[in-house]
Order: structure tokens, then C-alpha cells, then sequence
């Protein structure tokens, strides 16, 4: 299995298991060569049916398998396949812009929000009827297989989990301040008690952070509501109908993150490498933080020697012991022209070889499904780690109206954070705004 992973090129096998997810697709063996223009790849044929799939935030070893595996599968079905890589933080204005102008590509990437706010503006296919003939479905844990469903029908197949709040520290810089790195910060008081033994500064400039605050509106929202979870409260009532953050919960979460920067472990404007694609731990800026998997590709490929320098650890407890899982996913665009390719084309994605290269090894996250489990990164005992942190996981509580609700509170995190607003305000600020959204404001 492992060298067969390794191959830059999807198994024919895998590919013609593809086919079974559309009725009425067809297998013409004309091979053409891969045509790269911009930032995409195509994969063109004499005949057949165009599409255009968007993906969002693969790095260069996904990408590279793409561009080979779209090949074959646009061979193998006389499809002309043509990719458009793009990044998450422009993702869905792209999408949202293409589905107002009906321009919106056959297949598209979609986060951990969008399966209400697509699905409720008819922005998605239904797939159920695809699904009913595909048996692997049973195979996709239960809780990715509910984030796309809505209102009792599947609008997407997920490709991936993630999850930010995994415990990501330097073991060198551990044993430099005199910690055991073999017992990372299991609490909150225990984080920012080493993130402050870990900060070093020379003149009031920081050379190492103890711990980083993502400055960025929607990150800081994750921030807090990972927090928020840890502290045993929610951000909606269970009905979704009230916001839930002005609470002696909210309280103490978004306190938690404001207060790294009250004692001096990250600088108001948090830590920054000052260098497009490479992120401050990379940099070796930070000392200990939360993030994602695939904060540590980011690492692996920039910066070798810190990537072996690095250690993982479970989510913070506070009250509970948990994080936010986010559902990755496949959309096909419920305007597209042909439905049954696009709906192949998805399950070709999620088959064999391809399953793991693009939604595990391609980007660094976490499986979706059984099959994925298999990925030879979790050979890595930190890999492992973050698969065993899943346990942890809660899904997020979303609304149809969230990509305006994420960044009305993203803002009041940061007005705490940079000391604009007291906690207290930039709560119960947080709270008005965001039922201002859910009554149509």
C-alpha cells in the first residue's frame, strides 16, 4: 500500500471505481498530455464533457499529484478536466461571486461553514441519488457525513477533517527554559505558565513568543471558539437561535486568549515571519502554540530542522477537554452541465490512491473516513498524535447566515485582544451583532 502511495499517478483500479458513482458515463482509453497555464492544470481529450474543479489550499506535493492524476481519469473517461488552485481566504467570496453570475465551477472545495449558507441558497446539487448506489458511503465517520446534510438531504461528500487546538511545541526550546518536554501544557494554567518561561525578548522586541494569537478576523473567531468549547459553553443556543457568547463561559474563554497579551507572551499584532507562505513557528518565532496539521507541512517544507525540532500534544483542558473539528468537502455546483461527470469526478477524488493523496498526504489533515486511516504521514508518531486528538473533537455550530456571523465576532475577539474594548463589551457588542444577523439585520 505504501509504495503504491507513493506513485504520482492514481491506479487504474481506482479510477474505474470512479465511474460507479454516475450512470451514464463512458471509458474512451485516448491519453493526452497535461496542459499547465497560470495557476491551474487540464487534462484535455479529442471529445466529452468539460470540467472545471476548484481546489482549495493543496500544496505542492498534492498539487503535483493532481496534475498527473487528472490525466489518467480525463483518459480513462473522455473528460477534459481543467484545475483551479486557489487559496481558503478567497475561496468563497470566488464562489459566492460565481453562483450570483451562474459561473460557478462543476466541482468546488468547500470549509467547515458551508454546507447551511451554499445549500440554502441552491448553490449545491443533491447527491443523495448518487450515494445510494456508492457502498463505501457507510464508510465516512457519522459526524462528516451529518456536517453535509442539510435539511435531510447530502450536498456534499467530505474529503477531510481538521482541527486547529492540537499542541504544537519546540523541544529544544523547552529544555532551554528548563521544562520537560515530555509533558507539554495539559491546561490552561499550565500553557501560560511555560508560554511565559518560553518568551524572550531583547529590548521589547519579541525573539521568541511563548505561544502565538492568529491576527486575522476568522482565525481569531476559531481561537476563541475552541476556548469557548473548553470552557463547557456554546456559541448558539441548541436550537441556534440565540447567540450564547455574552456568558460567564464566553467570558472566561475570550479572557484566556486576551490575556497572552495583558502579561507580555505575544505582542498586540501577534507574531508574524514577515515572509509570504512561511508561518511565524516556521520562522522560529514561536515557541508553543495551537494549530493544524498542516501547520507541520508548512514546517517540513520550509524549515526541516525545526519540523524536527518539533512535538505534539492533546488539546487544552478547562473545563472540558476538547476542540472544534472542521468538515472539509466536495461540492458540485447545482448549476453545472454535467451533473453525472461532475458526481464521477467527486467520487474519483475520494477513491483509492487519490483519497488520501489529495485530503490527507496532499495537505496534512485528518481523515474523513476509515480508508484514509491508512495515510503513510500517520506513520509519524506526531502524525499520530493529531489522529488520536480527534476524540476531542466537537462539531461546530452553524447557522445559515455564519459567513456574516464568523466575522462579526471575529471583530470583537480582536477589539478585546488589542485592548479596544473590555471583554465584557466586546461579548455582549458580539451578542447584538450577531442576533441583528440571525433576525435579517
Amino acid at each position: 500500500m505504501s509504495s503504491q502511495l507513493q506513485r504520482s499517478r492514481i491506479s487504474r483500479r481506482a479510477v474505474l471505481q470512479g465511474l460507479a458513482f454516475a450512470s451514464g458515463a463512458t471509458v474512451l482509453a485516448a491519453c493526452t498530455p497535461p496542459q499547465a497555464g497560470g495557476d491551474g492544470a487540464s487534462a484535455p481529450s479529442a471529445s466529452g464533457a468539460k470540467i472545471l474543479a476548484r481546489l482549495n489550499g493543496i500544496d505542492p506535493p498534492g498539487q503535483e499529484f493532481v496534475n498527473n492524476f487528472i490525466v489518467e481519469y480525463g483518459a480513462e473517461n473522455n473528460v477534459e478536466i481543467e484545475i483551479d488552485y486557489t487559496d481558503w481566504a478567497s475561496s468563497f467570496q470566488k464562489i459566492t461571486t460565481g453562483l450570483a453570475g451562474g459561473t460557478a465551477p462543476d466541482i468546488f472545495m468547500g470549509g467547515g461553514l458551508w454546507t447551511p449558507p451554499i445549500a440554502s441558497k441552491n448553490g449545491a446539487l443533491a447527491l443523495d441519488d448518487y450515494i445510494a448506489t456508492w457502498d463505501d458511503w457507510e464508510d465516512w465517520y457519522q459526524a462528516t457525513r451529518d456536517d453535509v446534510t442539510y435539511n435531510g438531504t447530502i450536498y456534499a461528500v467530505p474529503y477531510r477533517m481538521n482541527a486547529r487546538g492540537n499542541i504544537i511545541y519546540r523541544k529544544s526550546k523547552f529544555e532551554e527554559a528548563g521544562l520537560d518536554p515530555a509533558k507539554p501544557p495539559a491546561t490552561w494554567e499550565e500553557a501560560k505558565e511555560m508560554a511565559a518561561q518560553l518568551t524572550k525578548q531583547t529590548d521589547g522586541k519579541y525573539e521568541t513568543a511563548g505561544w502565538n494569537v492568529i491576527m486575522v478576523v476568522n482565525d481569531l473567531t476559531q481561537q476563541y471558539e475552541d476556548a469557548l468549547y473548553q470552557a463547557g459553553g456554546n456559541y448558539f443556543s441548541e436550537d441556534r437561535t440565540q447567540p450564547l457568547n455574552n456568558t460567564p463561559e464566553g467570558e472566561e474563554a475570550l479572557q484566556f486568549w486576551v490575556s497572552f497579551i495583558e502579561d507580555g507572551i505575544v505582542p498586540p499584532e501577534g507574531m508574524d515571519s514577515g515572509v509570504p507562505n512561511l508561518n511565524a513557528y516556521s520562522a522560529d518565532k514561536i515557541a508553543l502554540f495551537a494549530g493544524w496539521p498542516q501547520d507541520m507541512l508548512n514546517t517540513k517544507l520550509n524549515a526541516p530542522e525545526i519540523w524536527e525540532d518539533t512535538l505534539v500534544g492533546p488539546p487544552l483542558t478547562h473545563k472540558e477537554q476538547a476542540y472544534q473539528v472542521y468538515v472539509d468537502k466536495y461540492f458540485v455546483y447545482s448549476g453545472t452541465k454535467v451533473p453525472d461527470e461532475a458526481a464521477a469526478l467527486v467520487r474519483g477524488f475520494m477513491s483509492g490512491d487519490a483519497a488520501i493523496m489529495i485530503g490527507v498526504e496532499g495537505i496534512w489533515g485528518l481523515p474523513c473516513r476509515k480508508a484514509q486511516e491508512s495515510a503513510p504521514i500517520y506513520q509519524d508518531p506526531r502524525m499520530q498524535v493529531f489522529l488520536s486528538n480527534t476524540q476531542y473533537g466537537r462539531p461546530r455550530q452553524i447557522v445559515t447566515q455564519h459567513f456574516d456571523v464568523q466575522p462579526a465576532m471575529g471583530r470583537e475577539v480582536e477589539a478585546a485582544v488589542r485592548g479596544a474594548k473590555t471583554v465584557q463589551q466586546a461579548l455582549a457588542d458580539m451578542d447584538d451583532a450577531v442576533t441583528k444577523i440571525l433576525q435579517g439585520g
